[in-house]
């Protein structure tokens, strides 16, 4: 999935229908890595207006299926936002920023 044009190089996204690795906690919240799982749970944040914005429940299995969950993260973590500097996540540049894009540093 690397492309020239990536903002990040997501290790846990394979193709638009699959996750290579998605988290769990114990509240029943999915997550689409480990990365945003920990971020979420140290800080109560995901560092982003639209992902902070949704109710409460919106990734919770105990209200939707995981495939309604994956669906949803999907639709934001995908190349299209991860192409465009306006539409992808600050935590994804952060985290697993592309370091071939205008010399980003990977976040160790």
């Amino acid at each position: 999935m690397e492309s020239k044009n990536l903002l990040v190089n997501c290790f846990t996204r394979i193709d638009q229908n699959s996750w290579r690795d998605i988290d769990i906690s114990l509240d029943f919240k999915v997550y689409p890595c480990c990365a945003y799982h920990g971020v979420h749970k140290m800080r109560k944040t995901f560092d982003d207006d639209r992902l902070d914005n949704l109710p409460e429940d919106w990734n919770s299995l105990k209200k939707h299926s995981i495939e309604e969950i994956l669906e949803f993260w999907s639709m934001y973590l995908n190349d299209e936002y991860w192409s465009d500097i306006n539409l992808c996540p600050k935590f994804c540049i952060k985290s697993c920023g592309n370091t071939k894009v205008d010399n980003r540093k990977k976040y160790e």
